[in-house]
């Protein structure tokens, strides 16, 4: 027993000095985030990135090897990042909730960490408002289903905020079961990917001359949600607001830009 005993303690003390090397560099990572909000200064928007973000997580799930779930991972990144990001300004979110629906207060939960702060509302109007006024740096709201709240169409003007960033990124969230998923609104300038996603409103006859339209512009993609003569559609590419596309569709435009989701995640090697 003996050998045994030698054989664990030396294991557990390897976990030990793996544990103190991994906090060391957290700290070191600290230092150099503080470092970097002095160099962009201090605002709301300016720690919100959600492209980088998406870069830096297909990054860790590409390289990743072994028994370690890659769920498990990508939890611990997302508690990392908004806790950094909230080292150099504040990081309010505004969340969609309402008594029958807290899909989007887990999902937000889950995407942002413990750390940052959040404030539940049932009016998606209102979000939109605090995220435009800047009370709020970034707002989730319940991605649109066929006859519910056609919030899209409040982004529809250059003034307002963009969708940036769809929830959840990958799978493993803790959300309750739910019929949809959600999107983040915010106002800033969107960062291109390698795999992007865009929404576009329009207007058109009906569904299938939407569909139509859509091709016929030179979009790749299709109708999500429709609001009487006006229809969401995603299309499979980053676009920005001065693509000559978007002319060719009846009341174009551009309502959010975002990272496609990283979908279900392998399991873990066995």
């Amino acid at each position: 027993m003996t050998g045994t005993n030698d054989a664990l303690d030396a294991l557990r003390r390897e976990i030990d000095e793996i544990d103190t090397a991994l906090h060391g560099l957290l700290m070191r990572r600290a230092k150099v985030v503080e470092n970097v909000g002095r160099v962009k200064g201090r605002s709301n928007t300016a720690v919100f990135a959600p492209g980088r973000e998406a870069m830096v997580l297909r990054k860790l799930l590409a390289r990743h090897e072994g028994k370690f779930p890659r769920q498990s991972l990508l939890r611990i990144w997302r508690e990392m990042i908004p806790a950094y990001a909230s080292m150099q300004a504040p990081l309010p979110v505004a969340v969609y909730a309402a008594p029958d629906n807290l899909r989007c207060w887990d999902l937000a939960r889950d995407h942002f960490g413990s750390r940052v702060p959040m404030t539940r509302l049932d009016d998606a109007a209102a979000i939109i408002d605090r995220v435009a006024s800047g009370q709020d740096a970034v707002g989730i709201l319940p991605a649109p289903v066929e006859g519910g709240n056609s919030w899209w169409r409040l982004l529809c003007n250059k003034d307002r905020p963009r969708v940036v960033s769809s929830l959840p990124f990958a799978s493993g969230s803790n959300a309750l079961p739910g019929p949809v998923d959600a999107y983040a609104i915010a106002c800033i300038t969107p960062d291109a990917t390698d795999d992007d996603r865009s929404l576009v409103s329009f207007s058109s006859a009906n569904a299938t001359a939407a569909d139509a339209t859509l091709s016929a512009a030179g979009f790749t993609g299709h109708c999500l949600v429709s609001d009487a003569t006006h229809y969401l559609a995603e299309v499979d590419e980053f676009l920005t607001g001065t693509d000559a596309r978007l002319d060719a569709l009846d009341d174009g435009f551009l309502v959010g830009v975002y990272a496609a989701p990283a979908g279900v995640l392998p399991e873990a090697e066995s």
